[in-house]
């Protein structure tokens, strides 16, 4: 038997109900060839030949991975009649994406069946995107009810626009029973049948090369010295020709297209104007598949005679893809050598032949339309993002929308003003966008923002001084510094927060330590890059120091020491001088305003003992209570007896009541918790507030007797009360929970007095913290359908805390980190 030129399409077993199928089959006897007896099961897969099926005997085993073999029960078997009264048998199991596929066939004499074919098919082995593997197809019936076995390889990246293309195939022979290359077309019978046919026609004049959306990416087969991307490379000396010979029929390739725009023709040039390629031949009939349509294009005579020529092939309707595939048929002159060649192929948009100005203009409003221009300008290159970058600022919002997707694709030199402007705007999604670009064109991003911070206003400073400590630190440094020097003080506190990024990047380390080395940096900017690095002043080490101790010289303006008071609290350890002025600040400056600052700056109480001591009893009252806020701190227990000297005889209320916050954080201590009691006599509300949240806070239970009566004092002012019912809860005063629970009930009633409404979600808070077993009955009347929904949300919360609090140990502050008379009241 002669082998076929061409088989006919191919489609798999699987969608093919005509097969016999069932877990085993036999294949009758036929010319020169023994019946085929197969049968699989979960024991495996075996196969035996003989005269006359069902063949009896001991059966031969075909091997099979146990994965597949797993699987059996889910696997076909089918008689194959291949031609010359000959037959096959085809076993598929499928498994996932994959399946074991064998192919077996009788042999003329002998019980040992042939195995064909044995292995897994489909995408098995190289990486996502990349993935190849095996491919097993069956033809449909031909005339005589006989089919093709065909076996090759398919890739992934290589695809008939989705279509299963199986790649240097060889068929099973009847004759021989061997496998034999073959040329075949990917495209079925009835998909061809169904194909919309379409005359190609000449076109006049030279051919212009228009705006690229196709471009050749891969193909089936390439004749020696022709490449697929010819096809699309905007040179009509160059070409792809098919590597199959004679009418190269269903070789094919592949070329990318753009799915944002309709195409409503194609354009072909088939010849070179002058070269001649070697054994090259004009097709006859072509085919162009998207992944949804096909179309049979029927050239005109004699295309091969007339070099340089173009032919159109215009579609009924625009048709949108990715993907686009030139299908040979036949050729206009087949020879074993011929080779079926083609010089261009381009595509006509549904927008016509516009200039890129025009297509500019279309991206107004953003629609479909300005979206189809928007991919035409992206393939136009340079030209095209220089048009787009140009008319940016004169776009409405969604015309600025599909112009910056069209800049995506530019260089960084020409998007980077772009996202600059954008990140300007007015519309978040496109700031958002911006700047995740910029990021991406990194230090290439700095000289438009520089330009942009130089010029800003104090609504964008911040933004392009964030974005420039982003993707160029060193560049931020330089350009930041320039711009305090001329801000005003808004302007100079965003730029501090920017600097204060810039930072933190090694990037900058080294203009940092040249400004603070700078002699000739003006004070306001030196103190605000001082301010700037704040906790990382000490990273700068001696130019730190001196670029403090040029500013904190005697006679320093008010408004540079106080300013000078964070970064000498930074430097306090590192640099004697910044810790003798912060000394001095606290102790002697003649401004109330520095000592105050000064007092509050110290980060570690410790080694200012004796000026935080001093402070405390400083004739001002602002003094006084940054100092206790200071020692406010288990840092700060030395100085318990003064805070509690400033808690009870401290004349202002302000340092009255910081001392009792202050005292809420020390250790625990009987003497403290007294005072505190004491002070839940205070005339002023104001210091009774923070002083029985203090109690509350120390879990000084001891007192709870005073805090209850607090809560039940009707002289008493509302907020002190509430405050009282959560004291109770943090102390975990158990004793507490019916007078709490009677508090929460109030806030059932509509009607409930102004300080039910006050006290109430305070109890109830409370009795979250407590915890009690019955927590969820004693809150059932708050959880009723018709109580208030502050009542319901109170008692949701206080179930979800559910004791929480008071099932923890309370944090102690260890013994020996407390001075002995406070320890022994413990």
């Amino acid at each position: 038997m002669r082998l076929p030129k061409v088989l006919v399409g191919l489609v798999c077993l699987s969608a093919s109900p005509a097969f016999a199928q069932s877990p085993g089959a036999a294949a009758p006897p036929g010319r020169a060839q023994l019946a085929l007896d197969v049968k699989l099961s979960l024991a495996g897969l075996s196969a035996r030949s003989c005269a006359q099926a069902p063949c009896a005997g001991a059966e031969s085993p075909v091997a099979i991975a146990p994965e597949a073999l797993a699987q059996a029960s889910r696997g076909t078997v089918a008689v194959v009649p291949i031609g010359q009264g000959r037959h096959a048998v085809h076993v598929r199991i499928p498994v996932g994406v994959r399946a074991w596929e064998t192919v077996l066939a009788a042999p003329s004499r002998g019980a040992q069946p042939k195995i064909v074919f044995n292995d897994w098919t489909g995408l098995v082995k190289g990486q996502d995107g990349l993935r190849s593997g095996p491919i097993v197809q069956v033809s449909e019936a031909m005339a005589d009810g006989t089919r093709r076995i065909v076996i090759g390889e398919q890739r992934e990246d290589l695809t008939l626009c989705g279509r299963p293309a199986a790649l240097r195939p060889k068929m099973l022979v009847a004759k021989s029973l061997e496998l034999k290359a073959a040329r075949m077309h990917r495209l079925s019978v009835q998909e061809r049948s169904a194909a919309t046919r379409i005359g190609a026609t000449r076109l006049e004049g030279e051919w212009k090369p228009g705006p690229p959306l196709l471009r050749a990416v891969a193909a089936s087969s390439a004749a020696s010295g022709t490449n697929p991307a010819a096809l699309t490379d905007s040179d009509l000396e160059t070409t792809w020709a098919e590597g199959r010979g004679g009418s190269g029929r269903g070789e094919f390739a592949v070329l990318q297209a753009t799915p944002e725009v309709g195409i409503r023709a194609f354009e072909i040039v088939i010849r070179p104007p002058t070269e001649t390629p070697a054994n090259g031949v004009a097709p006859d009939e072509i085919y162009l598949a998207t992944p949804k349509r096909l179309f049979h294009v029927s050239m005109p005579e004699d295309v091969w005679g007339v070099p340089g020529a173009r032919y159109s092939v215009k579609l009924p309707e625009p048709v949108r893809t990715d993907c686009v595939a030139l299908v040979t048929h036949s050729a206009q002159g087949e020879g074993k050598d011929m080779r079926v060649s083609f010089a261009e192929i381009s595509a006509e948009s549904e927008l016509g032949s516009q200039s890129i100005s025009e297509l500019v203009a279309a991206l107004a409003s953003g629609d479909a339309r300005a979206v189809a221009a928007a991919a035409v300008l992206r393939n136009l290159g340079d030209p095209a993002f220089g048009a787009v970058a140009k008319a940016f600022d004169g776009l409405d919002e969604g015309g600025r929308r599909v112009a910056l997707d069209v800049v995506d694709h530019a260089p960084c030199k020409t998007s980077v003003p772009v996202y600059v402007r954008a990140l300007l705007g007015a519309h978040a999604a496109q700031q958002i966008h911006a700047s995740h670009r910029l990021r991406r064109c990194g230090s290439e991003s700095a000289e438009p923002l520089s330009l942009a911070l130089r010029r800003a206003n104090a609504k964008t400073v911040g933004l392009l001084a964030e974005m420039l400590a982003v993707v160029a630190p060193d560049t931020a440094v330089t350009e930041m510094l320039a711009r305090v020097a001329k801000g005003n003080r808004e302007i100079r506190a965003v730029l501090r927060v920017a600097l204060a990024r810039a930072s933190t990047s090694e990037k900058s380390a080294n203009k940092i330590r040249e400004a603070l080395d700078d002699g000739s940096v003006p004070p306001v900017v030196s103190i605000d890059l001082l301010r700037a690095l704040g906790p990382r002043l000490p990273r700068f080490g001696a130019q730190a120091q001196r670029a403090f101790l040029r500013l904190a010289k005697p006679g320093a303006n008010l408004r540079t020491r106080y300013l000078l008071l964070v970064p000498a609290a930074h430097l306090a350890r590192s640099s004697p001088a910044a810790k003798s002025f912060l000394s001095k600040a606290i102790t002697s400056d003649e401004s109330h305003f520095v000592r105050a600052g000064a007092a509050l700056s110290v980060q570690r109480p410790g080694e200012f003992r004796d000026e935080l001591l001093q402070a405390l009893g400083d004739d001002n009252v602002r003094v006084r209570e940054a100092a206790v806020a200071t020692l406010g701190s288990p840092h700060g227990t030395f100085a318990w007896e003064q805070i509690v000297e400033r808690l009870t005889k401290d004349r202002w209320p302000l340092v009255r009541s910081r001392a009792a916050r202050a005292l809420a954080d020390l250790g625990p201590s009987r003497s403290i918790d007294r005072a505190l009691a004491g002070a839940l006599e205070d005339q002023s509300g104001h210091v009774r507030l923070p002083v029985v949240l203090a109690l509350g806070n120390r879990r000084a239970l001891a007192e709870a007797p005073l805090v209850r009566e607090r809560l039940s004092d009707g002289d008493e002012i509302l907020a002190v009360r509430a405050n009282a019912a959560r004291a109770l809860g943090l102390m975990c005063d158990q004793t507490s929970i019916r007078l709490l629970t009677d508090w929460a009930n109030k806030l059932v009633d509509g009607r409930a007095s102004e300080a039910a409404h006050a006290i109430g979600p305070a109890a109830v808070w409370a009795l979250g913290q407590l915890g009690p077993t019955d927590l969820k009955k004693r809150l059932t009347p708050l959880l009723a359908k018709e109580a208030p929904v502050v009542a319901r949300a109170a008692a949701g919360m206080a179930l979800r805390a559910n004791g929480q609090r008071c099932r923890r140990r309370p944090a102690t502050v260890a013994r020996r980190a407390l001075p002995r008379r406070v320890a022994s009241g413990l």
